[in-house]
Formats: C-alpha cells, sequence, structure tokens
C-alpha cells in the first residue's frame, strides 16, 4: 500500500484541496475585480455629474456678478457728482471720487471717460489719465454708443470681469457725456464659494502673451488648492495642444483629463473672453478621480486581507476535508490488493457503515470481495467433487431443460415432479418421467434443424417432446433446441406456451438461463435456450450428500440474486425446486424452467412493496415438496410463494433432504400447510442458528410471517457468519 501511495503524484487529496483553493481564490479576485469595476463605473457618473454641475455653476456665477457689477455701475453712472465732472472734465475731483466710491463698494477698478473716450480719471492707475480708448476697445466703443457692455478684461496678470454704462445727460437724456467702465477681480473668495457648491478644486488662469501678441501659456492667479498650482501649471504649459482648443471653441467649456504623478484628475476648463472675442483666460474645475476612488480601494484592500485570511483557513478545512473524504478510499487499496492476492478481509465497520457516495464504495467493493470468496469457494468445492461427478454429466445436462412435459395431463405419483391442477382442483397432472418415445427422423445427428440449426446429440426426452444441443450455424455456438413431437398447439395450450417464453425473456440476470428463440418448422414447435455444462444441483447432493452451511448460504445469495431479478420483472417462477437449478464449473447457480411462471403487476410506486402484490392465478401447480401452502388449496400467490421454495432448497442443501417426506399428494399437502419442519442445527451441530432462523422463518405457513422481499432474505443470509 504504501508504494502504491506513493507512486501517487497528484491524488484525490491534493486535487480536493486545490480545487477549494482555486475556487476561494477565484471568488475573492471575481469579488476584488468586481469592486474595481463598480468603483470605476461609480467615479465615472460622479465625476460627470461634478463637472457639468461645475461648468453650470461657474457660468451662474460668472451671470450673477455681471449682473450685481451692472446694477452698481449704472448707480454710479447716475450720482448727481459724477455727470458735472466728467462734462467738465474734471479729472482731479473725478479721482478723489473714484478712491471714495472704491472705499464704498470694494471694486477693482473704476474708468470714466468724456464723450470722446479720453479716460479722465481711473482708480487703480492716474497715469491712464489722457489716454484714449476710443476704436481700441470695443466694451467702451459701445458704452459711449449709448448701450451697455461687459466683458473681460486683465490687469496687472489678474482677471477681472467689467461693466461700462454710458453716463447720460440731465436734460438730454438721450445725449452720452461720458462712459463709465467698473471691474471686479476673480477673487480667491469666489473660487472657495464655487468650490463650496461643487466639491471640485477650483483655478484661475490668465493666458500670457509674448512680445508678438501671441498666447504662450496659461498662469495661474489662484487655486483652492496650493498644491496643484504647480503641477497643474506644468502640465498645461507641457501640453498646450490641450487647452489651445479653447481658442477655437466659440467659447464653449472643454474636458480635460490630466495625470499628475500617481494621481489622476478628470477637469472641465471654463472660457473667459473679452468683449468682442478673444479668449484671456479660463476658469478650471478640477476632481481627482485617485481621491474618488480612494474609498473602494480601501475596500478591496479590506476584502484582500480579509480573503487571505479566510483563505488560509479556507485552506485548513480544505485539507481536513480531503483528509476526511480520501481517507475511506485510501483504505480501499489494501482492502482491493487483498481481494487481488485471494484474501478477502473483513469490512471495517465504521466505513461500511458510512451513509455518503464513499460508504457506498467502501460497501461495493466489500460485497464484490465478498462475491469474488464466495464464488472461489464454490469453484474450490466444484473442482473436489468434479471428478464424483464427470460420469453423470450427460445426465445432469438434461436438468437444465425448461420442462418439457409442463403442459400434459398424464399422473404420476412421485412428488418430486411438477404438478399441475385446474381452477376447480380437479385433473391432477404429474410430469412423467422421461419415455422411450421413438425419436423424431428431423432430430437425429448431423441434420439440420430450421435450415439453422446442426443437430449434435440428444440432451432428453419427454412425453411431449425433447431437447437436442445443437450448433447455431448463424452466431456459431452451441445452444439448447427444445422441440415439442409433431403435434398442433392450440388455444390455451399454445397461449401457455408462448407466456413461458414470454416470461423466460423479460429477465437478464447472469444466475438465469436464457432463452433466445422460438418458431416452428415443419409443424414442429420449438425453442432454443443457452446451453449450460455443468452440475445438478439436485444430482450433486444426492450423490455428495448436505453441503456446508458456507456454500449453501453461497448458493442461496445466488438463487436470491436471480429471484430478486424476477419479481422486479413482476414474475413468480412458482416451481422453484433443486432439479429447476444448474451449476456450471465455474460457480455460477442458473434457475431454468420458467414454465409455470405467472406475471404480477408492478406499478412504479409499489416497486418498494412487492410483497403485496398478487396474482389472480388460482390454479394448483408445482412440486409437492417445495409447493407453499397456499400453492395446495388455491389460494392468490405472491413473491411470499417463491420464498417458501427458497427455504425448502436450502433446507435440501444444508441437511441433504426436503423439508416433508410425504408419499402422495394429500401428505405433502398435509405436511406443509401444518406440520413444522424440523430445526436445521439440532439435526446437525455445524448449522448455525442465525442460519436455522432464517430457513425456518422463510417456511412459515402465514406468508405474512415469512420475510417481506427477496431481498430481505438475501440480506439475511449476508449476515450469518
Amino acid at each position: 500500500m504504501q508504494e502504491e501511495t506513493q507512486a501517487v503524484r497528484f491524488g484525490l487529496r491534493a486535487k480536493l484541496f486545490l480545487l477549494v483553493l482555486i475556487s476561494f481564490g477565484l471568488l475573492m479576485v471575481l469579488i476584488v475585480w468586481r469592486i474595481g469595476v463598480e468603483a470605476d463605473q461609480v467615479a465615472n457618473k460622479a465625476i460627470e455629474q461634478a463637472l457639468h454641475r461645475s461648468s453650470i455653476i461657474i457660468a451662474t456665477d460668472q451671470k450673477n456678478h455681471y449682473q450685481t457689477i451692472h446694477e452698481t455701475a449704472t448707480g454710479l453712472a447716475r450720482d448727481g457728482r459724477i455727470l458735472p465732472r466728467v462734462f467738465e472734465e474734471d479729472s482731479a475731483t473725478l479721482q478723489d471720487l473714484t478712491g471714495e466710491f472704491k472705499q464704498a463698494l470694494n471694486f477693482n477698478i473704476l474708468m470714466l471717460t468724456n464723450p470722446e473716450g479720453t479716460i479722465i480719471a481711473r482708480s487703480d492707475k492716474a497715469s491712464a489719465i489722457g489716454r484714449s480708448v476710443q476704436g481700441r476697445s470695443q466694451l467702451f466703443d459701445t458704452a459711449l454708443s449709448g448701450q451697455n457692455a461687459q466683458g473681460i478684461m486683465v490687469s496687472k496678470g489678474q482677471l477681472l470681469q467689467i461693466v461700462a454704462v454710458p453716463i447720460f445727460d440731465n436734460v438730454m437724456s438721450d445725449v452720452v457725456r461720458g462712459s463709465l467702465a467698473l471691474a471686479y477681480q476673480f477673487s480667491a473668495q469666489r473660487a472657495k464659494d464655487i468650490n463650496q457648491l461643487t466639491d471640485s478644486e477650483i483655478g484661475f488662469f490668465v493666458l500670457k502673451k509674448d512680445k508678438e501678441n501671441t498666447l504662450t501659456q496659461p498662469e495661474n492667479t489662484f487655486f483652492t488648492n496650493t498644491s496643484l498650482t504647480k503641477p497643474v501649471t506644468e502640465f498645461l504649459t507641457n501640453n498646450p495642444e490641450l487647452w489651445q482648443s479653447l481658442l477655437s471653441n466659440d467659447g464653449q467649456p472643454i474636458k480635460l483629463d490630466l495625470s499628475l504623478g500617481e494621481e489622476i484628475f478628470h477637469s472641465i476648463l471654463y472660457p473667459l473672453n473679452r468683449k468682442g472675442g478673444g479668449t484671456l483666460g479660463f476658469v478650471m474645475a478640477l476632481k481627482s478621480r485617485t481621491q474618488l476612488l480612494q474609498p473602494f480601494k480601501v475596500i478591496q484592500q479590506q476584502v484582500l486581507i480579509a480573503g487571505g485570511a479566510c483563505l488560509f483557513f479556507a485552506s485548513l478545512f480544505a485539507w481536513a476535508i480531503a483528509q476526511r473524504i480520501t481517507r475511506p478510499i485510501i483504505a480501499l487499496v489494501p482492502v482491493a490488493h487483498s481481494i487481488q492476492n485471494g484474501d478477502y478481509p473483513e469490512p471495517d465497520a465504521k466505513l461500511y457503515n458510512k451513509r455518503d457516495e464513499v460508504g457506498l464504495l467502501y460497501q461495493a467493493v466489500i460485497k464484490m470481495g465478498k462475491g469474488l470468496k464466495d464464488k472461489a469457494e464454490l469453484e474450490n468445492y466444484l473442482a473436489q467433487v468434479s471428478e464424483d461427478l464427470s460420469s453423470d454429466e450427460q445426465q445432469s445436462e438434461i436438468e437444465q431443460l425448461v420442462a418439457i412435459d409442463a403442459h400434459t395431463n398424464s399422473v404420476n405419483s412421485s412428488q418430486d415432479k411438477t404438478l399441475l391442477v385446474d381452477e376447480n382442483g380437479v385433473n391432477a397432472a404429474i410430469v412423467a418421467e422421461e419415455s422411450e418415445v421413438t425419436g423424431n427422423d428431423l432430430l437425429a445427428p448431423g441434420n439440420r434443424f430450421a435450415d439453422r440449426y446442426i443437430i449434435l446429440r440428444p440432451l432428453g426426452k419427454g412425453t411431449m417432446g425433447s431437447v437436442q444441443l445443437v450448433n447455431d450455424t448463424d452466431l456459431n455456438e452451441q445452444v439448447a433446441l427444445k422441440t415439442l413431437f409433431n403435434r398442433d398447439l392450440e388455444g390455451e395450450e399454445l397461449n401457455q406456451f408462448k407466456e413461458e417464453i414470454r416470461l423466460a425473456r423479460r429477465i437478464t440476470h447472469r444466475n438465469i438461463l436464457r432463452t433466445f428463440d422460438f418458431g416452428i418448422w415443419k409443424n414442429n414447435y420449438y425453442i432454443t435456450m443457452e446451453y449450460i455444462h455443468g452440475f445438478d444441483l439436485s444430482n450433486l447432493i444426492e450423490q455428495q450428500g448436505r453441503l456446508s452451511p458456507k456454500i449453501a448460504i453461497i448458493m442461496g445469495r445466488q438463487i436470491c440474486s436471480a429471484i430478486m431479478a424476477a419479481h422486479g420483472e413482476g414474475i413468480i417462477h412458482r416451481d422453484l425446486k433443486p432439479n429447476n437449478i444448474i451449476i456450471n464449473k465455474q460457480g455460477v447457480l442458473k434457475i431454468m424452467d420458467f414454465g409455470l411462471a405467472i406475471r404480477f403487476d408492478v406499478s412504479p410506486s409499489d416497486t418498494e412493496d412487492k410483497d403485496q402484490l398478487q396474482s389472480n392465478n388460482t390454479s394448483i401447480a408445482g412440486t409437492p415438496r417445495y409447493m407453499a401452502p397456499e400453492q395446495f388449496t388455491g389460494e392468490n400467490i405472491d413473491v411470499a410463494t417463491d420464498i417458501y421454495a427458497i427455504g425448502g432448497i436450502l433446507h435440501f442443501i444444508l441437511s441433504g433432504a426436503p423439508p416433508f417426506k410425504g408419499q402422495n399428494f394429500r401428505e405433502m399437502s398435509e405436511q406443509h400447510r401444518f406440520n413444522r419442519p424440523p430445526h436445521l442445527s439440532e439435526l446437525h451441530a455445524d448449522i448455525p442458528q442465525t442460519l436455522d432462523a432464517i430457513v425456518y422463518k422463510a417456511l412459515e405457513k402465514n406468508k405474512q410471517a415469512r420475510f417481506k422481499t427477496v431481498s430481505a432474505l438475501n440480506d439475511a443470509l449476508q449476515k450469518v457468519v
């Protein structure tokens, strides 16, 4: 066993262990992967919604600020102190007023121009006074034309929202006396306010120009997350094609993905355009995908940690389960080796009584070994007695035949022949001894019968017909040919003859003689059957005497196995006896003669309780020495009838004599119906009381007291030690 175990390189134990391990590992990987997929989907949706919301809020914030600046600028333009000074172009006074207004309104730039577009006051840069903006700024040109204007401007590297309004004359309300422009910076507070509303990082960027007035790169003016200022600016500088698409996108925002180190961001760039066109900068709303996925990453890590711990314990559990499952299987190895070497060990009760698949396998191997042991013991026994029986082999071959004269009405007093009585209990008929009926020339050795069978030699004769050993030329094998002498079968007789064949062919079992074919040739009805070269059970015991309990049990189990198959097909044999059993030299018993067999109905719902099924046949039929009490009285018979006959056969095998020895039909009827058979253990000390009890129970007068099924009888025989 150790060598066999060492030869296994990747056994069932390792396979079971790896199966659990791999399955659990794959499950864990699948869970982690699924979390990642779900996280990506959630992140994409969340970022999409956040950036879309940011774009709307930035646009709304800009619009609201324009409206606020416009209202403030309009109020200043209507201030009574402004118009006279603008009309008089009193720059000094106006410059002082801008300072006063700035303290009150907290703006960044306030500019005033005369009707010709010349700056007459500017709050942040007095040096700009005297410069003309007419024709140079569409913002002021629109205001001087009498309309409000708004846009973006850049001053000192800062982005500002600016609104320009006209200053109308008090008397002539349609006359423009100048313009007023008010600007507010994109401040840090604005960025923080948008950040709180969108949960996105907000940055303001100015597009720088070179000496040729060409946009070169964006420059950050403020970022809510200062740590992003430098990496974002560098990314945009190094990838100008990304932000330059703003210049040709008609003022529409664009989406942009950034990879900053190990962190991935998604952003939206909202352009800031001056009046008349031209992008001066943009507002960036930035959302970190990495941070958004961080909770899911934590979950994945926790799953991996928990899964790793579970995998460890699952490995221990899988190994324990694999050990538990494979231990009984490994235990089968020495059992199989023992059987192979001709030894048959006793079963391990713990393994044998397991009610799982492994237990069933162990039981099957043990039963197989026991069967082989029984077969070997029977073969050894037959080998020992074969020389004594060799001279009678030809005579024993006759006994394999199916009761040739089962359908005749001749009377004989022998209680070992088959008896037929009609439903009214009259016209008793017993099969006659083989007579010297003149043979049929058609069956002479060497002749061809039915254009298929070559006659080899006769095996036996009866009053109705004979049996020959023939060679089937179609299959090139020897079979037994049973023929009825030249006569016509009609009505019930022919039907009963065919019924025997139908019943015999329904059963396929190694312990039942096979029936092959039925036909008629030149007015001769015939049956072909399996040919067995062996010993007749009745002759065997008559010459050798009773058999040992061990051999009797082996034979009894084979008989039970055959009748279990018959009952499974809904067939009751009704004429079991030693003469209908032949044993070949390989120790295989064959049940013959289904001439008196009858059928009973087997429905799927009743297969567990066949003992309750009965036949409606009430004729008296059978062999008196082995007939059950109910057969003598014409009662309905069932599987218990065959069980009684098996009990009688076991009694004959164990004691060398049938249970009762009446000299005529009446005596046999009385004894079977009223007398108790002797206890075998009292007759022979070597017979175990358990075996005696089994036979005694099978021979109970009341069929309800017998074994319920042949299977139950077989199980009882198996348990005899």
